[in-house]
């Protein structure tokens, strides 16, 4: 006997999904294996029940991914301003820079002597 299919339609009825989510997951690459012949877009429902059997879960919540060190994100030039001394505001050019790194560390000293 042939396997028996189901069309994009049939699919979305199924799992009360909008077919254009199916074509969404195939542009994308996911969703469960189809067949096309002619254009027409088949599922197979031993492919269907195969995917669906993926999809079963006993918790909603999945373990967060390992972030990588900040070190490695961070840019030469972000580590570069991290190890100047705070207090030489000397390698701005311009004097709206220098005012800005001044007006910097007298909030950075006022925030440290309030809370810490």
């Amino acid at each position: 006997m042939s396997p028996a299919f189901l069309t994009q339609v049939e699919l979305a009825a199924r799992w009360r999904i909008s077919p254009r989510t199916l074509e969404r997951w195939r542009w994308a690459g996911d969703g469960p294996r189809f067949i096309k012949i002619g254009g027409l877009v088949r599922y197979s429902l031993e492919d269907v029940d195969d995917f669906e059997a993926e999809q079963l879960r006993q918790i909603t919540g999945t373990p967060q991914p390992e972030l990588a060190a900040s070190k490695r994100i961070a840019s030469p030039v972000r580590e570069h301003h991290k190890n100047r001394p705070a207090q030489n505001c000397a390698h701005f050019r311009s004097t709206d820079a220098r005012r800005l790194c001044r007006n910097t560390q007298q909030f950075v000293e006022l925030r440290s002597t309030t809370i810490g």
